[in-house]
């Protein structure tokens, strides 16, 4: 590499570092990634040859150049009215994206060259001791510090229906009925609502263990490496939001782990084996990936569609497979919920960015035409947005619509309506709309925000269920180790677009390497997509949980070429 392009993209990525001082995102993962970058360039004409430099060209451009994409538009603030600014963001982040992805690259190549499939392992041993392991710190969790389990806004919703009996689609109806046969057991047997809860709680922190050693069981199958599998496990069975989310009454638990199970095992099926098991875990975990989230459902079919197009023809078992999953939970979501006349979901609910859109339109103050703003007047006033909008999350103005069954059905019978206003409004203010996209999607591609993760507490309700601590002193630990993940280098673990980021590499790098289990991520890359196109908040680390549950499985795929 010549030693004037490495002043310039050294020079470039220090130009990088300062302009993005001002950013409203992580700026310890830039520092990061800024440093690495200055570093590389530095070094790298003693540890990169030009022969490898020519290998992995084409896909660290490409890499870098949606990595700078990602990053100049997330900070679109900062240079909005300086060009400058604009300049040195995006050709510093080139720079820095293709440094990251030499580096990651290269760590890859170092780890294959001496990496030697020798270790041994008792399979059966090590998938009970992960479990019982993941159930031990859970469970102690559990009932010493977070009895009957954390329980929010939405989950006293669902817990109405199920004490009402009045179901509705807001929340899947499935995990609601879910929810209740395990809570209803624990009533009727310990006769207190708190009991049942904990019932509940006891049942998915089983399950969330039965998932996860099932995905360190395949990480020792697919790399036959001990500290790969210890690193994975204790990953799993420490990382502070797996622990809180494992007793968490959320439709978000099962459904990240019903994810998992399925990227895992559809991985299994393209590398080791076409087992009958492996085919019946699709199975099971492709009906909670379809049910369990209203978006699932929609990844669940862009991911056979995807699927279908690249496999072989000789894999007619995983379509046929995935095929019945979706014609199975096309009738557990359609035809039975019309049949048991359970209430669908608001029709606003799916339409957060274009009702954000519109919304920042008229925030900002910019002019409708008198018949615009009648139709907008449906719904809400041009009043209510203006003190009401934010730009990171679509509930204040979106709760207007959906708290009154008059504008809710009047949307409903009108869509054709607001997507031509949609649409025209659009056309005439098309920046508007650019920087509302940006500002309620940004979190899950940007370097990471200052957002709750996790709900570790009780919500207040009229049901008796109340929060006991049976160790105030390990309450207080807990919640100390859980803040240690606010420490601005331990912030990678939590920032959900520096691990999107990962995931960018990990299947650019695939793809470039040929590596053919690549093609089980598509269904995350789908729940990700359909998060851009209507996600309600920015950065709900909850609503992508899935990323992280499958990391430890999807950072092996790299290390797998040597099989190929």
């Amino acid at each position: 590499m010549k030693k004037s392009f490495r002043f310039i993209a050294i020079i470039l990525s220090i130009a990088w570092l300062l302009f993005l001082f001002r950013t409203d995102s992580y700026y310890s993962i830039y520092l990061i990634l800024g440093i690495n970058s200055i570093y590389y360039y530095s070094i790298s004409h003693k540890c990169i040859t030009q022969t490898e430099i020519s290998k992995e060209k084409k896909a660290a451009i490409i890499f870098s150049l949606l990595f700078s994409i990602m990053v100049t538009c997330g900070n679109y603030k900062i240079f909005i009215n300086n060009i400058y600014a604009l300049i040195f963001i995006f050709f510093g982040g080139l720079f820095v994206g293709v440094s990251l992805y030499m580096t990651l690259s290269s760590i890859i190549n170092k780890i294959l060259k001496k990496y030697q499939r020798n270790d041994t392992l008792n399979t059966k041993k090590l998938f009970l001791f992960s479990f019982f392991l993941i159930l031990t710190i859970d469970l102690f969790y559990l009932f010493f510090v977070a009895y009957p389990g954390n329980v929010s806004t939405d989950s006293i919703s669902q817990i109405k229906q199920i004490m009402t009996g009045v179901y509705s689609n807001h929340h899947p109806y499935w995990h609601t009925r879910l929810m209740g046969l395990f809570i209803n057991l624990g009533i009727s047997i310990f006769g207190n609502i708190n009991a049942g809860i904990a019932f509940f709680s006891v049942f998915q922190i089983l399950f969330v263990a039965l998932c996860f050693s099932y995905i360190v069981l395949s990480v020792w199958q697919f790399t036959k490496s001990k500290k790969a599998t210890i690193f994975s496990l204790i990953f799993i069975a420490f990382m502070p939001y797996n622990i809180c989310y494992s007793c968490t009454l959320w439709k978000d638990v099962i459904f990240s782990m019903c994810v998992a199970v399925f990227i895992t095992v559809l991985a299994r099926i393209i590398r080791l084996d076409n087992s009958p098991v492996n085919y019946l875990i699709l199975i099971l975990s492709g009906i909670g990936f379809g049910l369990f989230r209203s978006n699932g459902w929609l990844a669940l079919i862009l991911s056979f569609i995807f699927i279908c197009f690249f496999l072989k023809k000789g894999d007619k078992r995983i379509i046929i497979t995935l095929s019945s999953v979706i014609i199975l939970t096309g009738i557990l979501r359609g035809p039975i919920l019309k049949n048991l006349k359970v209430q669908s979901t608001e029709s606003a609910e799916s339409l957060s960015i274009p009702i954000q859109q519109i919304s920042r339109v008229i925030y900002d103050g910019n002019d409708l035409s008198a018949e615009q703003e009648k139709l907008v007047n449906k719904l809400v006033t041009t009043n209510e947005i203006k003190t009401r909008y934010k730009p990171y999350i679509s509930d204040p103005i979106k709760t207007i619509i959906n708290t009154s069954k008059e504008k809710s059905n009047y949307l409903s019978e009108h869509k054709a309506d607001y997507l031509k206003l949609w649409i025209s409004v659009g056309l005439k203010y098309p920046g508007e709309y650019l920087k509302a996209w940006i500002d309620q999607t940004k979190g899950y591609w940007n370097g990471g925000y200052n957002y709750w993760v996790a709900a570790s507490y009780v919500e207040k309700n009229s049901y008796g269920i109340q929060r006991i601590v049976k160790i105030p002193l390990f309450e207080v630990l807990f919640y100390y180790y859980l803040n240690l993940f606010n420490l601005p280098v331990i912030k990678l673990f939590t920032s959900i677009g520096f691990n999107i980021w990962l995931v960018m590499f990990i299947i650019i790098h695939g793809i470039s390497n040929k590596n053919k289990t690549t093609l089980s991520l598509v269904p995350l890359i789908g729940i990700w997509g359909t998060l851009l196109v209507a996600t309600p908040v920015f950065c709900e680390f909850r609503y992508i949980y899935c990323l992280f549950t499958t990391l430890p499985i999807i950072a092996t795929f790299p290390f797998l070429l040597m099989d190929q």
